[in-house]
């Protein structure tokens, strides 16, 4: 069998021959298609793999952060928390029971005269323990808000003594932001403890919840349980012929 047929002209054995080639290059083309179909969906698979793998590294890292986390505040701050307690004993320092609202230096001001005045007679007397302890909580505040350590798991453990130390020493970290542009200072500080102690109220709140409701169930129980007896002594005298 001849491919070229001599009888014919050059161009019409070119055109009876291209309708074969056409057909493998089409069948080439196909299977390359199908190919890189199957690479792209491989790549695909490997970026998603990839993806849950730095998940899991970025998960792992963060809990081990957040564990070292801790072991500082329990090993540096609580102890430094503890001697600016004792150093505020000493010098009868006076206690704040206001409102938390802006931290800002003018709220404190504004907040009680007689208690400024005190305040600020005697916060020189700290011996700068209070700017000791407010530096050291907002650097630790900086690794959870930036999300570089997972403050759930630190919360669990120390998220109440933190808040506490925060309230605790609310004029001094208001009086530190200053007047002039306050929103420049301890916004980490500021930021975690206003996440944690939102956390706090809705732990507080969901307990309260709980407790009333276990009261109202235990309340009728013992509806059920008087209606019971009640039930017992109720006597019913049947009329005649009825029985």
């Amino acid at each position: 069998m001849e491919i070229i047929d001599h009888s014919k002209s050059l161009l019409e054995n070119i055109y009876f021959l291209s309708g074969p080639i056409l057909a493998i290059l089409g069948c080439l083309i196909f299977y390359q298609i199908r190919l890189a179909k199957k690479s792209i969906g491989l790549a695909d698979q490997q970026i998603k793999e990839a993806k849950n793998y730095l998940r899991t590294i970025s998960k792992r890292e963060a809990a081990a952060l957040a564990a070292k986390q801790v072991e500082v505040f329990v090993e540096k701050i609580i102890p430094m928390g503890n001697q600016l307690y004792e150093k505020k004993k000493e010098i009868d320092y006076p206690k704040f029971s206001g409102e938390i609202k802006n931290f800002t230096n003018d709220e404190i001001k504004d907040w009680d005269k007689d208690f400024t005045s005190c305040f600020n007679e005697k916060m020189l007397k700290l011996d700068f323990l209070d700017i000791q302890l407010t530096n050291t909580l907002e650097g630790f505040a900086t690794y959870f808000t930036k999300g570089i350590a997972d403050e759930e798991i630190a919360f669990s453990s120390i998220g109440s003594t933190y808040c506490r130390y925060v309230e605790t020493n609310y004029p001094q970290i208001s009086i530190l932001r200053g007047c002039n542009n306050p929103n420049k200072y301890y916004n980490n500080l500021i930021e975690l403890y206003r996440i944690w102690n939102s956390r706090l109220d809705k732990y507080k709140i969901e307990d309260e919840l709980e407790k009333k409701q276990q009261k109202i169930r235990e309340d009728i129980n013992d509806i059920e349980k008087i209606k019971q007896q009640a039930s017992k002594k109720d006597k019913i005298i049947k009329p005649l012929g009825t029985e």
